[in-house]
């Protein structure tokens, strides 16, 4: 969320979300939702030096959030988020990126929460239940560091469900392909503990080199990098 736009989502960022800016140190009036559980936000002071774009968007995988009517032919996008197909990286939900324009102190503040709260929730799949610091401490989804890491012969890995259900837990190599899965099925929750002995799916030994370990559930992953020594 940022006034000059320009300025921070670059050239690459910008072909990555798939915009072209149209308008910059721009002056708008308002800002109307363009998806389900979106509101229109309402302005505190001058939404100025800000920067539009084309609604038209040059990626199929980029959704329009918001946008402005008021004083231009054609309409103006104000937001947008690209959630890429597939993921990125060695994340199935990797790669997600958002862009809304304006300075966030002059919006009211209520509806840009709620707007907030809805692209972390909805988009990024963030838990938004926060438990305060001297609160009940629940239990959260983690993959903890390869033990050993470099690792001579057999590597222990250890996670975390917050909650049962289908898990998968594999070791990639560095280009990203499956070297073997340690786990896959439905898994209560609480703690895990799993080893790699350092073979394939075929019971071939690996390489040297470096490897990925990734545990996927409901949609959400956790991955650490660990060393394999010969």
């Amino acid at each position: 969320l940022s006034r000059q736009g320009e300025l921070f989502v670059t050239d690459s960022l910008r072909t990555y979300l798939g915009i072209n800016f149209t308008n910059t140190g721009a002056t708008f009036t308002d800002c109307l939702a363009t998806r389900p559980g979106l509101v229109n936000m309402t302005r505190t002071a001058g939404q100025n030096l800000c920067a539009l774009f084309d609604t038209t968007r040059t990626r199929t995988d980029t959704q329009l959030l918001f946008k402005t009517t008021a004083g231009f032919t054609p309409q103006r996008g104000l937001g947008v988020i690209r959630v890429p197909v597939g993921g990125a990286g060695l994340r199935p939900n990797g790669g997600r990126f958002a862009f809304v324009s304006g300075r966030p102190y002059r919006w009211t503040h209520t509806l840009a929460k709620a707007n907030v709260n809805t692209i972390l929730g909805q988009w990024f799949q963030e838990p938004l239940g926060g438990v305060a610091v001297d609160g009940p401490q629940a239990a959260t989804l983690s993959l903890a560091a390869v033990r050993p890491n470099p690792a001579h012969g057999p590597a222990t890995l250890r996670f975390t469900l917050a909650r049962a259900g289908t898990a998968r837990l594999e070791v990639l190599d560095a280009s990203g392909r499956r070297v073997c899965t340690l786990q896959q099925g439905t898994l209560a929750a609480g703690a895990h503990e799993c080893m790699w002995d350092g073979r394939d799916e075929a019971g071939r030994p690996s390489a040297p080199g470096l490897y990925w370990a990734r545990l996927t559930t409901r949609g959400e992953s956790r991955v650490q990098r660990f060393v394999r020594l010969d």
